[in-house]
C-alpha cells in the first residue's frame, strides 16, 4: 500500500527529491489507404481510397526483335546467288559431258551457215567456266549482243538450248546428287530457272535479289 501511495505521489511531484514521471501520448497515427493498380492504355492507373487518380507513365516493354534484321536479309541474298552459280556452273558442265554430245551436235547442225563445230563450242564452254557467278554473267552468256560475231551468237544460242534441256529434265537428278548446299530451296527455283534462261532479256533478278 506504502509503495502505490509514492508511486501516485511521484507522478503528482508531491514526494520531495524525486523527478516527476512525464506522461506523453502520441495521436495515433492514420493507417495507409489501399491502392489499386491497373494499366489502361499505355497508363499505369492507381485508384486511392480518396478517389484521386494518378497516372504514371507505363515504360514500354521490350518485344521480341522482328525476324528481317539485316542478318537474316544478307544471308537470303547470299542464297539466291549461290543458286544462281551453281546453276550456271552446272549447265556449263552438262554441256561440256558426253551425256549433251549428241544433243549438242544436233543443235550446232542448226547452225552450220555460221561456221560452229563441236570442238569451237568445247572451247568456249572451257573459257567461260570459272566465269559464270553471278546473273550478269550468265545473262551474258544466254543473250547475244551486237557486238558478238556471227560464230559467237551461234555458240550462246546452242548453250541456251542445251542449258534448257539440262534445267527441265536433268536438274532434279544434278541437285540430289551433288554437293550443292540446301538441295530444296535449288528444287524450288528449278522453274524460276527455267523461265530466266529461256528469256534471258528479262533475266535480271532472282526472287529476294538484286544483282550487282
Amino acid at each position: 500500500m506504502r509503495f502505490l501511495k509514492n508511486k501516485i505521489a511521484r507522478a503528482t511531484g508531491r514526494v520531495p527529491g524525486l523527478q516527476p514521471i512525464d506522461f506523453k501520448v502520441e495521436p495515433l497515427s492514420q493507417p495507409a489507404a489501399p491502392q489499386f493498380v491497373k494499366i489502361e492504355q499505355g497508363l499505369i492507373v492507381k485508384y486511392e481510397e480518396t478517389n484521386s487518380v494518378k497516372t504514371e507513365p507505363q515504360t514500354p516493354s521490350r518485344g521480341p526483335k522482328s525476324p528481317e534484321t539485316p542478318t537474316r536479309r544478307k544471308r537470303e541474298s547470299n542464297v539466291n546467288k549461290n543458286i544462281v552459280k551453281n546453276y550456271a556452273r552446272a549447265m556449263v558442265n552438262f554441256a561440256l559431258s558426253g551425256i549433251a554430245t549428241a544433243m549438242v551436235e544436233n543443235l550446232l547442225a542448226k547452225e552450220k551457215p555460221l561456221n560452229v563445230n563441236l570442238r569451237g563450242f568445247r572451247k568456249f564452254m572451257e573459257e567461260q567456266k570459272e566465269e559464270v557467278t553471278s546473273i550478269r554473267r550468265l545473262r551474258e552468256l544466254l543473250l547475244p549482243c551486237g557486238q558478238d560475231s556471227e560464230t559467237l551468237a551461234g555458240y550462246k544460242r546452242v548453250f541456251k538450248a542445251i542449258g534448257m534441256v539440262f534445267i527441265r529434265d536433268f536438274s532434279v537428278n544434278w541437285i540430289y546428287n551433288s554437293k550443292v548446299g540446301d538441295k530444296l530451296t535449288h528444287v524450288k527455283y528449278r522453274f524460276k530457272m527455267l523461265r530466266r534462261v529461256q528469256n534471258p532479256e528479262f533475266f535480271t533478278y532472282i526472287e529476294g535479289f538484286t544483282k550487282k
